[in-house]
């Protein structure tokens, strides 16, 4: 009995100095409260973004993408790519020659500096993507410290288990990588002012390794932390705020091509409720670099239902991402290692990008939908493929309603009083005995008044 009480102790201890320790950054945040837990991420792959494809020529782009709502940018790599080894004619962001230089092709590091400054004065944050699993096989790092990598006989071996031969895998088991990692993180933060990272391959490097480096990047200024990771929870104890939700993106996408049941995302809510508590939230989406490269793009996988899982991950306590192309539902595939462009075609008035918009703008003026609290989500049903869920926080009251059945059905909302109906943009009054007619893969989201 003793011995269970001790246990009972140290557990309690361990959990409240991993609150105390969480709350120590939120508390320090680069934002309000308001501001991180109503944003929403785009991410940039410069490569394709523009026939220039640099950092100023994107930066023309800027207004639009303000105009859209999003407020966190989100970089692929922006460091010089290894030639030795490379896939392709231009090679993968992700095969990182020098952790403190900019890729050429994008332009300068001024021009990069101006970038951030220019999104900073209209109100975005900035991210960028920092691999810090493994280098390219040109990186000096080899030849000046080839003990800061993964060896197998002496020999430095790319990332096992995988088909990345066009980078060198590092040994985070060593103190001096471990430190100087840590000081290419920390010169972005403090000479280009950017705002936090995105940690590819997270889960694959050590926790104690992104525990350290962010305690020691957050004596520069607050930062925000995105892991490419989702089995490792203890990771967003103190190194990251989200993480990745491959597991529910494979649902979505199963639901979409009818290999899943819609109940199945009400499993998966519930249980990103009962995971994500404390500050912590999930980060969510139906595209980004990886799947629309490696599998297809976002209409051809998702297809008709491509608007129903969007209002679904933009109306979960999620931080949701819109990659580039999305909101003109560009249906290209971008090759990974060469030059693909994305073909932009007066994108202010494609009809999704005005839907995204709408999106974004439904997740900022409405608290319930906020990423603060999982605890927001209410309630959670799916009857005949249809998914209702009600969202509260305060006064402000959210219920989502998704036909992801193939055919129309009959919805009764058990909905009492006077309603916003977001979409139609019209005042309704319901009673409890209401019924309305939901076609396949169409939505309702009504707001209480």
């Amino acid at each position: 009995m003793k011995k269970k009480l001790v246990l009972s102790i140290l557990l309690t201890f361990l959990i409240s100095g991993c609150q105390y320790l969480r709350a120590s950054f939120t508390s320090r945040s680069m934002w309000t409260d308001d501001e991180l837990y109503s944003s929403v991420m785009y991410e940039v792959n410069v490569r394709q973004f523009t026939p220039e494809g640099t950092f100023n020529a994107f930066s023309e782009h800027l207004p639009r993408l303000a105009d859209l709502g999003v407020n966190i940018l989100w970089f692929m790599p922006i460091h010089p790519i290894s030639l030795q080894k490379r896939k392709g004619s231009l090679g993968s962001y992700y095969a990182v020659k020098d952790y403190y230089d900019v890729n050429p092709e994008f332009g300068s590091k001024q021009d990069f500096k101006n970038l951030v400054n220019k999104a900073h004065d209209m109100g975005f944050k900035v991210v960028i993507d920092w691999v810090a699993n493994h280098t390219g096989w040109d990186n000096q790092w080899i030849v000046d410290n080839p003990e800061w990598y993964t060896q197998d006989f002496g020999k430095i071996i790319h990332p096992e288990g995988t088909d990345w031969t066009d980078v060198a895998d590092l040994n985070f088991n060593n103190n001096d990588l471990r430190k100087e990692m840590t000081n290419a993180m920390k010169y972005w933060v403090q000479e280009f002012d950017i705002d936090g990272f995105r940690a590819d391959v997270a889960g694959q490097v050590p926790t104690s390794f992104w525990e350290s480096a962010r305690r020691e990047i957050e004596k520069v200024k607050p930062v925000f932390m995105l892991a490419e990771s989702e089995g490792n929870m203890r990771l967003l104890d103190f190194a990251f705020d989200t993480n990745y939700q491959f597991r529910f993106y494979g649902v979505l996408k199963d639901v979409a091509n009818n290999k899943r049941r819609p109940s199945e995302i009400m499993v998966a809510l519930n249980n990103m409720k009962a995971n994500y508590k404390g500050g912590i939230f999930p980060f969510v989406y139906t595209t980004n670099h990886d799947e629309n490269s490696w599998d297809d793009a976002l209409p051809n996988i998702f297809k008709d239902a491509t608007k129903a899982m969007n209002v679904l991950i933009f109306t979960i306590p999620a931080m949701p991402l819109i990659y580039n192309g999305q909101e003109i539902n560009s249906d290209r595939s971008l090759r990974f290692f060469e030059k693909d462009l994305i073909e932009w075609d007066n994108p202010e008035n494609n009809e999704y990008h005005l839907f995204y918009k709408q999106l974004i703008s439904l997740k900022r003026n409405n608290p319930a939908l906020w990423h603060d609290s999982m605890n927001n989500l209410v309630s959670i049903s799916a009857s005949n493929d249809v998914l209702i869920y009600s969202l509260a926080k305060d006064n402000n009251v959210v219920t989502v309603m998704i036909n992801l059945s193939a055919q129309s059905q009959v919805v009764k909302p058990n909905l009492v009083g006077s309603f916003k109906d977001y979409f139609a943009n019209t005042d309704v009054n319901l009673t409890n005995q209401d019924e309305l007619v939901l076609p396949a893969k169409e939505y309702k989201v009504f707001i209480n008044q």
